[in-house]
């Protein structure tokens, strides 16, 4: 849920910052850095520099509570195991790195509720931004984020629609045959589009945001995005230029990146760009209602 526009300004200045390959997809040869620049590696076992430290972690505590359930039929999912930490706060990729500390991991119950868990959540942005990875009992690994309150301590609820690992093989395997050359291994995102009252929105064209420079596109269907049928399972053909009474769109890049912003239009109506991860292996769930 990283959204740009004027609340999220010190949000944007560390996606420009680290997240500097994805925005400059449409616009390579950027300048190398010497090649002396960088740090030595960490010694082997040694966590990475860029994970959030104990002392800031505990600026914030968050009580979390949410639920699993299937993407397609919005079932429960019991016995899914559910990763949390918080995203888009450290360097390249964005995305956490698995050597970093989770806060907690939580398993679902029989009504696909986890917590509630009372966590320490801060981050170096503030507001933190929660990121929940979930994966076993059948899901593909799925992940799903979300804005935590600006005050010290807060709530947060948060409902995962976690596709089944045999469903998202198959959307990959359909990806792969309609163009999109890497959909076999690399990160999807399943953004869906959504009307002033919540309800999917049909008719709407996927668009990649572009920072440097500042531009907006409509995504290419086959390489870059295919939309979901009516029932949310089925991928439309590479005929379907916009989204069904879904509101789905299923998007993914050859190159792997750290992150995309995708946007969206129909007609005069215009979906803002929200930032998405791009991260290998997974699939990346976002939503977003049309602009007043």
């Amino acid at each position: 849920m990283l959204a740009v526009g004027p609340m999220n300004r010190c949000i944007g200045l560390l996606i420009v910052t680290t997240l500097l390959p994805s925005c400059l997809r449409d616009n390579p040869g950027g300048p190398e850095p010497e090649p002396d620049a960088s740090p030595p590696p960490p010694p082997d076992g040694a966590q990475p520099g860029d994970c959030i430290a104990v002392d800031v972690r505990a600026r914030k505590t968050v009580v979390v509570s949410g639920t699993v359930v299937d993407f397609a039929t919005g079932a429960p999912v019991a016995g899914a195991t559910v990763d949390i930490t918080t995203g888009w706060d450290t360097a390249v990729p964005a995305f956490p790195s698995p050597a970093c500390p989770l806060i907690a991991t939580l398993t679902s119950g029989p009504d696909g509720k986890f917590g509630p868990a009372s966590v320490l959540a801060g981050s170096i942005l503030d507001p933190s931004i929660m990121l929940f990875e979930v994966h076993g009992a059948d899901r593909a690994n799925t992940a799903s984020d979300n804005r935590t309150c600006p005050d010290s301590t807060c709530t947060l609820d948060h409902t995962i629609a976690a596709p089944s690992a045999a469903l998202a093989a198959t959307w990959r395997t359909q990806l792969a045959a309609g163009g999109m050359t890497d959909a076999a291994t690399n990160g999807l995102i399943a953004y869906l589009y959504k009307n002033t009252d919540q309800s999917p929105a049909a008719g709407v064209t996927g668009q990649l945001n572009e920072v440097f420079p500042s531009s907006s596109r409509d995504l290419k269907v086959g390489s870059e995005v295919r939309y979901l049928a009516d029932d949310r399972t089925t991928v439309a053909g590479t005929s379907q230029r916009t989204t069904t009474a879904s509101g789905v769109a299923l998007i993914g890049f050859d190159a792997v990146e750290s992150a995309s912003f995708i946007a969206g239009r129909r007609s005069t109506e215009t979906w803002q760009p929200t930032g998405c991860f791009d991260e290998p292996g997974w699939i990346f769930l976002e939503d977003r209602t049309v602009s007043p």
